[in-house]
């Protein structure tokens, strides 16, 4: 069959999407599928220009020009949307049919032309949704509820639901929301997101950064990844002033709009032993998480079935207790409660976090055991080969339908 991937970044872009828009594109051209994606020429990092075309994994690569005018402003990020939906609108009537064509919901806009081409050439169209739209931007003061934007998007998001021939959500919280949206709960699938097949287990003292840093023996907590607007650092800093007492110490890792904010709150509250470090390399990321005895993932309570914590996996991958502060539905709360395989306090409750921490500070066997049952875990449920094979096997059903 042939198959259009449309997402506005894709191989070998470092933005999550990129990586798995690219890791199902792979698997489908491996299974003898014509896979093409359609992305920006543009990279995710706004500098410079990707090649026009070029072949990958035995996909074709078909980039377009559009603007790079910066995430960091509410309108460049609009423009910059806007212009890659304007350069991919020709490219998808001048190529051939596609059998079935793969969408991203980031941003939105974009998988409306994917709807668009089911209507009009009668392909079949797969919605993949990584953020709820509009309630996430609603949620987040991106937009206003009410307006002229969000009713748009709203009305646009809906179509996408009842017309799409199956969509794909990333928890069982955000097929409810969709699904109270609008969406067939026939044709939602859940499959969960994944991390690379390189992120493995690292003893602590076998880890270069640790060695580095010079943690020594320390009991050492880490946060990786986007420092985003979702995430709740408010309570997590909350904990950390209550365990001034105890000799811990705390590395985040990587970026984002809330790191300046996170960085203050902690010289503000006067917080020793901790490290703000930039996003590590992909090769080095089994030595990152194997710095710490623990790993942070965090969500705000308003976001639960908005949006999914991808970094569940790469903790899990690396075979460390998770330490989650956030609502009490969506994947990493289940994981826990189910499985054992880490501690977690609700928003605002930066006590029950610092004891849940305690805890794992006192029992070195507990965090161990936790470290084990959360990497089996991992290899059972949510191995990239098996979330890739689970994409491809519903496209597969959804082009023979």
């Amino acid at each position: 069959m042939r198959v259009l991937l449309l997402n506005q970044y894709f191989h070998p872009d470092l933005a999550p999407t990129a990586q798995l828009a690219t890791d199902v594109g792979a698997e489908l051209a491996r299974r003898g599928h014509e896979v093409t994606a359609l992305a920006s020429a543009r990279p995710y990092s706004g500098d410079g220009w990707r090649a026009l075309s070029e072949d990958h994994a035995g996909m074709r690569i078909v980039r377009v020009p559009a603007t790079a005018l910066g995430r960091t402003t509410r309108l460049g990020r609009a423009i910059d949307y806007a212009s890659f939906a304007g350069a991919v609108l020709p490219r998808l009537f001048l190529r051939r049919r596609p059998h079935i064509i793969v969408a991203l919901s980031t941003p939105p806009l974009v998988a409306g032309l994917g709807l668009l081409v089911k209507q009009l050439r009668d392909s079949r169209f797969v919605y993949w949704v990584m953020d709820v739209y509009p309630e996430l931007a609603v949620e987040l003061g991106v937009l206003s509820p009410g307006s002229p934007a969000a009713r748009a998007l709203g009305a646009l998001s809906r179509a996408l639901y009842t017309h799409a021939d199956a969509v794909v959500a990333l928890d069982d919280a955000m097929r409810a929301r969709l699904v109270a949206a609008g969406a067939d709960p026939a044709r939602v699938e859940v499959i969960d997101n994944w991390v690379e097949d390189g992120l493995c287990p690292v003893e602590r003292a076998g880890s270069p950064l640790r060695q580095t840093l010079g943690l020594g023996d320390r009991f050492t907590l880490s946060y990786s990844g986007n420092m985003g607007l979702g995430h709740d650092f408010h309570t997590l800093t909350d904990a950390m002033a209550r365990l001034a007492d105890l000799d811990l110490a705390w590395l985040f890792i990587g970026d984002g709009p809330r790191k300046a904010a996170l960085s203050e709150r902690v010289r503000a509250l006067g917080l020793r032993h901790v490290t703000f470090l930039p996003y590590r390399p992909r090769d080095e990321l089994s030595a990152s998480y194997g710095a710490a005895d623990a790993s942070i993932v965090s969500l705000e309570a308003r976001l639960s079935g908005l949006l999914a914590p991808s970094k569940l996996y790469a903790v899990l991958a690396a075979g460390r207790p998770v330490v989650y502060v956030g609502p009490p539905d969506g994947r990493t709360a289940e994981v826990i409660a189910a499985h054992e395989v880490g501690v977690a306090a609700r928003n605002g409750d930066g006590a029950g976090l610092a004891d849940a921490i305690r805890g794992l500070h006192a029992d070195p066997d507990a965090r161990a055991a936790m470290g084990r049952r959360a990497r089996s875990l991992f290899e059972a449920r949510f191995t990239r080969a098996r979330a890739v094979g689970r994409h491809a096997d519903l496209l597969e059903r959804v082009a023979c339908s």
